[in-house]
């Protein structure tokens, strides 16, 4: 099935339950949820959104995505979505002033999903999370940037997941995020680092030692990946630390720490 609308195509009310399948939604504009705007949350499967737009979520104003594509969809926020879940998708040259993919407001996730060239004009060029506990696990970040802060993820959770070639203006592919096991290549910022490694209260217990391990690679036209060898900076509560980077591998140990 194959809609081409300048408004909205479909609204769904609560307590409805409906799955969307196989369809192409082209051109949909409209407030809230470019194409599709769902109360209490439909599903969403293989279905492809082109050119869509609107004020939050250019194309999907809560939902649960199953291998969907979105293509040039761009909103104020969520160029793509705003709000919802997503599994096995691929996001290209979405665009929003914040989270020019994805703009979670509440509990949801992103699951083996793929984003490319992605923008941000301000803040995250491809997921923006306001409450900092929504799960990104799996995903690929290429070439996503941002105006301002977190050239791919602003805030979430990010596990086994790979930024290639993320920038931003101010600093940093990701900031204030929680990392587990990601891998950053060629990630720059304007003048400051390009990860943010940040322990809260919860992060660590009274006088207990706690190591953070960093490697740093290269991935060259030729597909070689080479090491980076240099100085990284490490800021606790205002208290500046730094280590070198020798090889490729550094890590630093912090010593005595207090949640207080």
């Amino acid at each position: 099935i194959f809609f081409v609308s300048n408004s909205k195509m479909f609204l769904v009310l609560s307590d409805v339950n409906l799955i969307l399948k196989n369809i192409t939604f082209k051109n949909a504009h409209d407030d809230m949820g470019g194409a599709i705007y769902s109360v209490d949350g439909c599903d969403i499967v293989d279905c492809t959104f082109i050119n869509c737009s609107a004020t939050e979520g250019g194309a999907v104003y809560n939902g649960r995505m199953y291998g969907c594509k979105f293509i040039n969809c761009s909103a104020v926020e969520g160029g793509a979505i705003y709000s919802g879940t997503g599994y096995d998708c691929t996001f290209i040259n979405c665009s929003a002033a914040k989270g020019g993919a994805i703009y979670f407001y509440g509990i949801f996730g992103i699951y083996n999903s793929c984003f490319e060239n992605c923008h941000a004009n301000d803040t995250a060029g491809a997921i923006h999370d306001v409450v900092g506990a929504n799960e990104i696990n799996n995903c690929t970040f290429t070439d996503c940037t941002a105006a301002e802060y977190a050239g791919a993820v602003y805030n979430g959770q990010a596990i086994n997941s790979t930024f290639v070639n993320c920038t931003s203006g101010n600093g940093y592919a990701v900031k204030e995020c929680s990392l587990f096991n990601c891998t950053f290549i060629d990630c720059t910022a304007g003048y400051t680092t390009a990860l943010e490694v940040r322990l809260t209260k919860d992060d660590i217990a009274v006088n207990e030692n706690t190591t953070i391990n960093f490697v740093t690679v290269r991935q060259d036209d030729d597909s070689i990946l080479n090491v980076i060898d240099g100085t990284v900076t490490v800021d606790v509560d205002g208290t500046v630390y730094t280590t070198d980077i020798v090889g490729g591998y550094g890590s630093y140990t912090l010593s005595n720490l207090s949640p207080s």
